[in-house]
């Protein structure tokens, strides 16, 4: 979508240090290195888009943010930097894993002040 309207590929990793992680913070549990993990994974998928925006002649700009809520980080990111359209994933989680686990898609829909673009990403070839 990008290449074909010339405009800019936003990637945003937010490395989000609420919610369940203050649960296991309460029990106890260093979660430093699982957090690590999260930003470390974050990186190689703002490299991986990078390498595929460059390769499509697409501007790109990608950035990696820490905040106790990543639905709020999306909002403020696309605010700040004039975003036109929000993309992001969905796992299709229903049921209790959903109600668990919440969905940070879910509340950009609901807070965002831009268009929100999701797509289906189970079971999507790598």
């Amino acid at each position: 979508m990008a290449e074909a309207t010339d405009a800019t590929l936003h990637a945003l990793s937010v490395v989000g240090s609420g919610g369940v992680y203050r649960d296991i913070d309460r029990a106890g549990v260093e979660w430093g290195p699982l957090l690590q993990a999260v930003r470390t994974g974050g990186e190689a998928a703002i490299r991986d888009i990078e390498r595929r925006a460059d390769d499509a002649g697409v501007e790109f700009v990608g950035e990696i943010r820490d905040g106790d809520a990543v639905y709020r980080e999306i909002d403020d990111y696309a605010a700040e930097n004039d975003v036109d359209l929000i993309v992001m994933g969905t796992h299709g989680r229903r049921g209790l894993d959903k109600w668990l686990l919440g969905s940070v898609t879910e509340r950009v829909v609901r807070t965002a002040e831009i268009p929100v673009l999701t797509v289906r990403t189970d079971g999507f070839p790598e």
